[in-house]
């Protein structure tokens, strides 16, 4: 068994330019998460990635594309693009501009998944400017309880008078149970925010 108490933390190192490190974790039987599993802004480093956002004001991309500052109709072309597995979801969240996107979280549990606490591949988020990307979740269990969370949000871009600065994409989370169908009360996410424009500020929806 494996068990994150509450106010444990298991994580990987940040990455830089090139994806070195994840979080793959083999449990033999069941895996309790009260605490957390986080991988928060430890994807690809500012303005790296194959979704990166570009100058000015591009925030990453993965699952979802990133979202852009700017007028409407124009600089969509600063937007970091979507990339990545579905199915099998394993690459880092793409960093904006001014920040970097999430890591990659691979489970794979033999048991029983309880999750009361959170497992997170967010974006960072930021005081200001384009954020990053979400990263990756891919959870294979026998079955699925809690109360938790599972996300792979994109990074909150900070706020900037009328138009507000841009939001990074949504990364990609994937379950596979081998009993049953129910993932209990526990949530999946992966989310943009929507900005001061939701047309060009917010990214897009991960999967």
């Amino acid at each position: 068994d494996l068990t994150v108490i509450p106010n444990g933390v298991l994580t990987h190192t940040a990455n830089a330019a090139t994806p070195v490190y994840s979080l793959n974790v083999t449990v033999g039987r069941d895996l309790v998460v009260g605490g957390s599993i986080d991988v928060n802004g430890k994807g690809y480093d500012t303005a790296q990635g194959p979704g990166k956002g570009y100058p000015s004001q591009g925030a990453g991309g993965h699952g979802g594309e990133g979202g852009y500052w700017g007028n409407i109709g124009g600089w969509e072309d600063k937007a970091g693009t979507c990339y990545g597995s579905v199915t099998s979801p394993v690459t880092l969240g793409s960093g904006g501009q001014s920040g970097p996107g999430g890591g990659a979280i691979r489970l794979v549990v033999a048991g029983r998944t309880v999750v009361e606490g959170t497992l997170s591949a967010n974006g960072a988020d930021l005081g200001n400017s384009a954020a990053g990307a979400g990263g990756s979740v891919w959870l294979t269990t026998d079955t699925l309880v809690g109360t938790g969370t599972m996300c792979a949000d994109g990074g909150r871009g900070g706020y900037f008078s009328t138009w507000g600065y841009s939001h990074g994409g949504g990364g990609r989370v994937a379950v596979y149970l081998g009993t049953g169908n129910n993932v209990g009360g526990v949530q999946l996410r992966a989310a943009s925010l929507r900005g001061a424009n939701p047309t060009h500020t917010g990214g897009g929806a991960g999967t």
